[in-house]
């Protein structure tokens, strides 16, 4: 009887934990730009994954207005996985990064993690994490 009880419990809850990890849709991640200027600007965000990086594709991307001196997105059903997130201040809003003579932008340009140097960023610089939660991050532009 005590098997029989067992097994029952096995499968109630087995079917239980099965059904939450189906329904998951991913998380939410939330990302603030700091250190923006022009008060009519957008900020573009593009959200990557590695195999897209180097290509510049992105897998998400989203624009947001410039509101004393921050920008916010959210992307939405975000998998576990490892992402890196660059954005740049589109300061005439023309949805291009516009670039000195040296190839060097003339806008503000931001990454994960807070490691852009001159408008670029490496994968390894940029990557984080994502895991079951739900994750803010701060990008200084």
């Amino acid at each position: 009887m005590k098997k029989l009880f067992l097994f029952f419990l096995l499968i109630v809850f087995g079917t239980s934990i099965q059904a939450q990890s189906d329904d998951f849709d991913g998380v939410s991640i939330t990302v603030t730009a700091t250190n923006a200027k022009e008060s009519d600007a957008k900020v573009r965000f593009m959200l990557y994954t590695q195999s897209n990086f180097d290509k510049k594709e992105a897998l998400q991307s989203a624009r947001a207005k410039v509101v004393n001196g921050k920008s916010v997105v959210i992307f939405s059903n975000v998998k576990p996985g490892d992402y890196a997130i660059l954005c740049y201040e589109d300061a005439n809003n023309n949805v291009i990064i516009d670039k000195k003579e040296d190839g060097t932008p003339k806008e503000k340009t931001g990454a994960s993690n807070n490691r852009s140097q001159n408008g670029s960023s490496t994968w390894n610089n940029a990557k984080f994490s994502v895991g079951s939660e739900n994750i803010e991050l701060e990008i200084n532009l």
